[in-house]
This record gives structure tokens, C-alpha cells and sequence, in this order.
């Protein structure tokens, strides 16, 4: 395990509203975890000293149901074009990335149970979800910065211990809102 403290890991966690062409994506689920033949970017400075980059994504839409109700989806997602590994191909460092995942879906759930707290009407929804994502996207990019600050890019053992307990526990707690697809009637 010793060698695993000398590699330099960045994951960056970007969100975006917007599938673009050319890009595959794996949506989170509870039963799947990532394998690193997900992995199908290529880095983009090869001299890099980060032994690997995950990309995941908050994915969202939403439409009228009818006059009187919204359905919306909202989902965790990696992108398997933009993210990438060099040559490490160890269980822990993969273990750490999929908790950069399961820190996206975790705030997925937390956008959706925001987003059911609130008083929708035909007139604010659009606006009250934008608010919403934005408060949520701020939270999650200051989460992923903590995760890797704290474990050091997976190096520091007991921190990343730590918080894979904590992303399990944030998981279980947040369960209620674990189905992407909810529709919300309309005040």
C-alpha cells in the first residue's frame, strides 16, 4: 500500500445541465460501481502527475405533465469520455473515485428533496429550480474539494476511511429521494 502515497490523484467534479455530442455517460446506481474500463478519456497533459480524473455530472429535465404537474429527472452521471486514468489501476484508487460518484448522487438526492420541499407554482417553478441547482452545484463543488483536501487524493488512509462511512451513511439517510424521476403537482 505505500506506493499508493506517493501518487498524486485530482478528481474534478463538473456539472453541467447539458449532454454534448461525442459524450457517454453511466448513470449511478446503487448495485453498479465503476469499473476502471469506464474510464475512456485520455489525458489531456500527459506529463501530468494526477493519476487519475473523474468528471461526473448533475443531469436534470423537466416538463408538464399536465397543467397542474411537473415531472422531473434528476441524475447522477460519469462521464466516461472525460474521465481518465494513466496506469494505477488499484481497487483504492478506484474506490475513491467512485466516491467522488456517489458524492454527485448524493446531491442529486439532495436537489430533489429540496426541490419537493418547495412551493411550486406554473409561474416559479423554472425559477426555483434554477436557484435551487445553482445552491446545490455550489454545495457539491465545496464537498468534492473537501473530500480530496481531507484524504488527500485517497493518500491519507484513515481520512478516506472516514469518509467512505460518511458517503455510505449520506446514501442511507437520503434514501427517500433515490428515484430520479418524481413528479411534483403543481400549487
Amino acid at each position: 500500500m505505500s506506493f499508493l502515497i506517493n501518487i498524486p490523484i485530482l478528481v474534478t467534479i463538473c456539472l453541467s445541465l447539458i449532454k454534448l455530442p461525442g459524450d457517454d455517460y453511466i448513470s449511478w446506481n446503487e448495485k453498479t460501481k465503476l469499473r476502471w474500463a469506464d474510464f475512456k478519456g485520455i489525458p489531456q497533459v500527459i506529463d501530468s502527475v494526477f493519476e487519475a480524473f473523474t468528471t461526473s455530472s448533475i443531469h436534470s429535465s423537466y416538463h408538464p405533465v399536465d397543467l397542474n404537474t411537473m415531472q422531473y429527472e434528476i441524475s447522477a452521471v460519469f462521464n466516461e469520455t472525460k474521465s481518465f486514468y494513466k496506469s494505477d489501476t488499484s481497487k483504492y484508487l478506484l474506490s475513491h473515485e467512485q466516491g467522488h460518484f456517489d458524492l454527485t448522487e448524493i446531491y442529486a438526492r439532495k436537489l430533489r428533496q429540496d426541490l419537493i420541499k418547495q412551493d411550486l407554482r406554473l409561474t416559479n417553478y423554472q425559477g426555483v429550480f434554477d436557484s435551487l441547482y445553482e445552491q446545490v452545484h455550489s454545495e457539491l463543488n465545496k464537498s468534492q474539494a473537501l473530500y480530496d483536501s481531507e484524504t488527500d487524493h485517497s493518500r491519507n488512509l484513515d481520512q478516506q476511511k472516514k469518509w467512505n462511512e460518511k458517503i455510505k451513511n449520506d446514501l442511507a439517510q437520503l434514501k427517500a429521494f433515490c428515484n430520479p424521476v418524481f413528479t411534483i403537482e403543481l400549487k
